[in-house]
């Protein structure tokens, strides 16, 4: 089985300031959707936004294919109402209209098949439930695919897939990255042309050099993600298309219709 805990943010892994507030942004985002409901975040991978789902859900359930990774959970989470579980995003062991909400971040091109995963969240949502998803933005200039990963989709191609099963979905852009000032750009050109070359390591403790390269101060990941730690930074819908090139992330809302 693919090792995940090398690509996967962990507890104690050193991150930098947009890293941290990108975390933030989607799990404060996430949050907001959960008061009273039945959630489950797939791919959850070490847990770190389990703390804030559970806050003023109903219920959670978190669930990651792998199980090394999902240790750091299951150790941390004890006496909370949180189920940890190993899940495969393609076949989700969950019961048909189980949960309100299901949540999915940075993992959806790390899926064998998108199509599959997308039908499995509409069968486990419950009518009405909303399905909040976040993936980096192919079609952004700085683009850098993992490792690992199968296929990257743009934002306009995941919409058109959970439209096409009759899901109501919105599309938000977050984390603009359009350097102006000289020194940004020049660190952008450089970050540009190690893709290109391939010099940036795949695992994200190697990735903590160049990130102290490219962003300065790096901090260290928590357990468990706080309100406090990071900051929330706005999502947006774009009209026009041109512009997707400058922003790192798309957010997906869909809804299974009533």
């Amino acid at each position: 089985m693919t090792a995940y805990g090398t690509i996967t943010e962990l507890p104690g892994n050193r991150a930098h300031r947009g890293q941290i507030n990108i975390l933030q942004t989607r799990y404060s985002w996430a949050a907001d959707h959960c008061c009273d409901k039945d959630v489950a975040e797939i791919a959850c991978g070490a847990g770190i936004g389990l703390g804030m789902l559970v806050e003023n859900a109903k219920s959670v359930i978190g669930g990651d294919i792998d199980l090394s990774v999902l240790k750091y959970a299951e150790e941390h989470y004890k006496d909370r109402n949180i189920k940890l579980m190993k899940l495969d995003a393609c076949e989700i062991t969950l019961e048909d209209d189980s949960v309100d909400v299901v949540v999915c971040f940075e993992a959806i091109y790390y899926f064998a098949s998108v199509e599959n995963f997308i039908s499995e969240v509409k069968r486990i949502l419950r009518p009405g439930g909303v399905f909040l998803c976040s993936s980096v933005n192919c079609e952004w200039s700085g683009f850098n695919p993992s490792q690992y990963s199968i296929k990257y989709h743009t934002a306009k191609e995941i919409k058109k897939q959970l439209e096409s099963i009759g899901l109501k979905t919105d599309i938000f852009f977050g984390f603009k990255d359009n350097p102006t000032t000289i020194t940004r750009r020049f660190v952008s050109c450089i970050r540009a042309w190690s893709v290109t070359l391939r010099l940036i390591p795949k695992t994200m403790r190697g990735k903590e050099i160049f990130k102290r390269l490219f962003y300065g101060k790096l901090e260290s990941l928590p357990t468990e993600l706080t309100r406090s730690f990071g900051i929330v930074e706005p999502i947006i819908g774009l009209k026009d298309e041109a512009e997707i090139k400058n922003y790192n992330t798309f957010f997906v809302k869909a809804t299974r219709q009533e």
